[in-house]
């Protein structure tokens, strides 16, 4: 029999502690010991010590005429705060929540997707500064800063190797960077497993060991779960999704190639079907996939038309997906989502059609606003409860 390795013991019963509290509190040592299992001893011991590290907190303290209220325990919101951030396309995204993981507030800015890396860093750092002063939260209060972005991404050092929409964005050792300035734990991955991680977190993904997120808004990508963990593939470069072909002979896409799913499924590819069929005589119409979902749900047949089609093109492409990883749910999520209506039939009559009989064929529409974004914060809510961040900081290991 082996040693029994003490300190990850401990780790363990400490995050079974918090992952409770996260949950399920705020409630009395009692309870807290009914939910987790542990002995009195180890409850008291560890209470002791995550409250003198100022991770968790007494409540229920005030007396009255009907007695004393039971002391309960809690985590201490307040103590500790996380920042996720998202680059897209013509955008950045800055959210601030605390370590429950409740969204205390949300910044967006405009960038030039042609602009140099350093002035699209600039931007980052203004918009989460923008953040932290709202919620008035100082460096040495960040638990962590998780980073998504698409494109190409050394995840392991945190460096963003490019960005097919912002061609100057090379080589940026974000992790670096926000680190310096922060003075903070760094965390990063790329936009399709960041909707992905969202989702397991916040969303439809909760509690559910293999599913894929397919965020469709300017482009297409999935993001993969298996076993309850991200699924990267060979150097990072696995969910392409947008790139698969379903007509080798058709449309060229903006990579280079043809028939890529993208250019029969994406916003981009429903702009550009929209606006072949708008009104000609209407010198500034520019259609949107918005406009296009508007058109649609006031009864315009030829908008639900290329609605139909492209639920058709995506529903082949999730048959594909199906067959070879069977997940147990595919969760559709990006601005396009939100006109599931006008395209779910088709979509669901295509995987019929194409996915093998015996897979599961569950689809599920997002709920959230922006996965992507809260699977940036989920970055660091993950090292916190998962590999226990704040608690090897308070024991004085360095965390990378």
């Amino acid at each position: 029999m082996g040693a029994i390795d003490h300190s990850a013991l401990k780790l363990g019963n400490q995050l079974l502690i918090l992952n409770v509290l996260r949950e399920k509190g705020p409630m009395s040592r009692n309870q807290l010991k009914d939910e987790t299992g542990l002995a009195w001893g180890t409850i008291t011991a560890f209470v002791k010590e995550m409250l003198l590290m100022d991770l968790i907190v007494e409540t229920g303290k005030s007396s009255s005429d009907l007695g004393r209220k039971p002391v309960g325990i809690d985590i201490n919101t307040k103590a500790r705060f996380i920042v996720g951030v998202r680059l897209g396309g013509t955008y950045i995204k800055s959210t601030v929540l605390d370590l429950r993981g409740k969204v205390l507030c949300e910044k967006i800015s405009n960038v030039n997707p042609d602009d140099k890396k350093e002035k699209i860093v600039d931007q980052i750092l203004k918009t989460i500064d923008s953040a932290l002063r709202q919620q008035k939260v100082r460096n040495e209060r960040i638990a962590g800063i998780g980073f998504t972005a698409p494109g190409a991404i050394d995840t392991d050092n945190g460096v963003c190797l490019y960005a097919p929409r912002h061609p100057k964005w090379k080589d940026v050792p974000i992790k670096e960077i926000l680190h310096e300035r922060y003075k903070a734990p760094c965390f990063v991955e790329h936009s399709n497993s960041s909707s992905a991680l969202g989702e397991q977190w916040f969303g439809a993904g909760k509690n559910i060991s293999d599913f894929l997120c397919v965020p469709i808004g300017t482009g297409i990508s999935v993001g993969i779960i298996i076993n309850g963990r991200i699924y990267r593939g060979y150097n990072g470069m696995a969910g392409e999704f947008g790139h698969t072909s379903i007509y080798p002979d058709g449309t060229k896409c903006i990579c280079g190639r043809k028939g890529c799913l993208e250019e029969y499924a994406s916003g981009r590819s429903l702009a550009r079907q929209g606006n072949e069929i708008a009104d000609r005589k209407k010198a500034d119409v520019v259609m949107t996939s918005k406009l296009l979902c508007e058109a649609a749900e006031s009864g315009d047949k030829k908008a639900r038309k290329i609605f139909e089609t492209m639920g058709q093109h995506l529903g082949i492409g999730l048959a594909n997906l199906i067959n070879i990883l069977n997940p147990e749910l595919i969760i559709i999520s990006g601005g396009v989502s939100k006109a599931s209506q006008f395209f779910l039939p088709s979509l669901e009559k295509a995987l019929a059609g194409h996915a093998w009989d015996y897979s599961s064929r569950k689809i599920a529409i997002s709920d959230l606003e922006d996965p992507v974004l809260m699977g940036a914060a989920s970055l660091v809510l993950r090292e916190i409860y998962v590999n226990g961040l704040l608690l090897k900081e308070k024991n004085g290991e360095k965390y990378e």
